[in-house]
C-alpha cells in the first residue's frame, strides 16, 4: 500500500546563491560541477545524475544481479508507464496535491522521457 504523507508548504523565500552544484561519489575521486540552470556539467556534458545516466547504472546493476539487461533498448517512458507501484504512488501524489488545496501537479513534457539506453 502507498503511504500518504501530510504535505505542508512553507512561504519562505529563497535566493539563488550560486549557479553551480557539486556532487561526488565515494571512490570515484572527481567532484562533478553542474550548472543549476541546465543540469549539465560545466563542460556541457550530461551529468552523472541525469535520468539517462541513472537509468543506465540501474540497467547495469540488473545485469549483475540477473545476468541480463531487462530494459536495454526500451524507452524510459515505456518502462515508467509499466511500473505499477510508481504509477500508483504518482497518482496518489497528484490527487493529494489537488485535494489538499496545493494546486495542480505540473507535468513535464513527455519528450523528456523518450530515450533508451
Amino acid at each position: 500500500s502507498v503511504q500518504r504523507p501530510f504535505l505542508k508548504f512553507s512561504k519562505m523565500k529563497f535566493r539563488i546563491i550560486s549557479g553551480y552544484s557539486l556532487n561526488w561519489i565515494l571512490g570515484e575521486g572527481a567532484v562533478e560541477v553542474t550548472k543549476t540552470n541546465t543540469g549539465k556539467c560545466v563542460d556541457e556534458s550530461p551529468s552523472r545524475l541525469c535520468k539517462s545516466a541513472l537509468f543506465s547504472k540501474f540497467n547495469d546493476l540488473c545485469k549483475v544481479v540477473t545476468n541480463t539487461k531487462p530494459y536495454g533498448g526500451r524507452l524510459y517512458l515505456d518502462i515508467k508507464k509499466d511500473a505499477s507501484n510508481y504509477q500508483t504512488a504518482k497518482k496518489c501524489t497528484v490527487e493529494n496535491f489537488s485535494s489538499s488545496g496545493n494546486g495542480k501537479w505540473i507535468g513535464k513534457p513527455v519528450e523528456q522521457d523518450m530515450f533508451s539506453i
